[in-house]
């Protein structure tokens, strides 16, 4: 009996003995499986965590950092023009799971800006000491004011049967480039380069006659605004403002907490956002611009403050801050992005379009930046040492020490318009 049980002992032993590796490696494979799973969850974690803050315009420098049974989770995000590719490694006791999401602006639209000014038959009248670096082009007149300092140092057409290029009283307006009207008088040319036209009086050299009757009317450049029924609706005037270091916002429906409008550390962040009323950006504020701005009413900006572009942007990209009424500005007024990026002012009103004040854009005093102005049916007025990008407009006016620069560089490049956050292009593991 005893031998009997000590044989069945040992042959249990042995079975179980046999079974034990066979169990660890299951487990082991089980447990892998465990850890690569949630390596994959903190991978999609990850990514999800990066593409809410670019969505929503959030900070993306210093990105939450999931965990999951001690494990970590490292994110990159890599930009290229509007698209941003988010990459991700999730690590759960060494085990690697990767993913990658790629976005891109959501809403996009794209304008090419192929001239400096874009007159519409309201025509350019320029004076003292402005300066325009860029080429103009022009469905209406180009008239020079009394003084003989300003200066166009780019192609100029005025198109049209009726184009037409000449100086007030007894001045002369000088051209640094090639020349192009159906009339050309008052005019210093430069005899180096191409200056024609059909009819011309008083210029120096006399312009070159050719038959001109084929130079288009170009409609003014548009910009989409479809997205504009998807903003979030403000219904009050807003003021953004600071005193000290402390923001404020006078409105009685928005909160600085609000998530439409944000103010911390001294700046406010707005947009995406519809106001529907007047928007005043006050003394000594400072704003971040991240996402598109519609008002319904008038724009204000007034002295010492400053718009600046939000990081979420990557090259070659433009943001629009529209309204059905008008935009000035008092001085001082910076607009701050980096040299490959843009804000759009656009005005849909019809003020100034008769030449006269008011005007659509009113920039009657300092105003810097990368800044484009568009006024499709209204005018624009610059003056004193305002120095921006580009103008399209109905009628401008530019005089004083005003400054226009749109370089060569610039007209080659397509800007698009990261209307509303992002969306998915696409999503993988690696």
């Amino acid at each position: 009996m005893l031998v009997t049980t000590i044989f069945f002992l040992a042959t249990s032993l042995n079975v179980v003995v046999g079974l034990v590796p066979q169990a660890t490696t299951k487990f082991i494979i089980a447990n892998n499986s465990i850890q690569s799973k949630q390596s994959f969850l903190l991978a999609e974690s990850g990514s999800e965590d990066a593409y809410y803050r670019i969505k929503n315009n959030k900070n993306t420098t210093s990105l939450t950092i999931p965990t999951l049974n001690n494990g970590t989770v490292t994110t990159t995000i890599d930009e290229s023009g509007a698209t941003k590719t988010i990459s991700t490694i999730g690590n759960v006791s060494s085990k690697e799971r990767k993913a990658r999401l790629i976005t891109k602006a959501g809403d996009n639209s794209a304008t090419k800006l192929d001239n400096g000014i874009h007159i519409g038959a309201g025509g350019l009248f320029i004076d003292q000491y402005a300066v325009v670096t860029g080429n103009v082009y022009s469905n209406g007149p180009v008239t020079g004011g009394s003084s003989t300092r300003y200066k166009i140092n780019g192609d100029v057409t005025s198109a049209g049967n009726n184009g037409s290029i000449s100086a007030y009283s007894n001045t002369t307006i000088t051209f640094l480039k090639n020349v192009y009207a159906k009339t050309i008088n008052k005019s210093k040319l430069n005899d180096g380069y191409k200056n024609n036209c059909n009819f011309g009086s008083n210029n120096n050299p006399a312009c070159v006659s050719i038959d001109l009757d084929s130079i288009p009317i170009k409609p003014l450049n548009t910009v989409k605004e479809a997205t504009i029924s998807k903003l979030v609706d403000v219904a009050d005037d807003v003021t953004i403002g600071s005193s000290g270091t402390t923001t404020y916002i006078k409105n009685t429906g928005v909160s600085p907490t609000s998530g439409k409008i944000t103010c911390t550390d001294g700046q406010c962040t707005l947009g995406p956002i519809k106001i529907i009323g007047n928007l005043t950006i006050d003394s000594n504020a400072d704003v971040i611009l991240a996402g598109p701005v519609y008002v319904t009413g008038n724009i204000t900006l007034k002295g010492s403050s400053k718009i600046r572009l939000s990081s979420f942007y990557g090259p070659k990209s433009l943001e629009a801050i529209i309204t059905d009424g008008m935009i000035k500005t008092e001085n001082n007024f910076e607009f701050l992005t980096n040299n490959d990026r843009y804000i759009m002012l656009l005005s849909k009103n019809t003020a100034g379009a008769n030449k006269n004040s008011p005007y659509a854009i009113d920039f009657a005093s300092t105003v810097t930046g990368n800044v484009i102005l568009n006024t499709q049916k209204g005018g624009t007025r610059l003056d004193y040492s305002s120095k921006l990008k580009q103008v399209t407009a109905y009628y401008l006016n530019i005089k004083n020490s005003a400054q226009l620069n749109w370089l060569s560089a610039d007209s080659l490049i397509t800007y698009t318009f990261p209307t509303l956050g992002s969306k998915i292009s696409s999503w993988q593991e690696e």
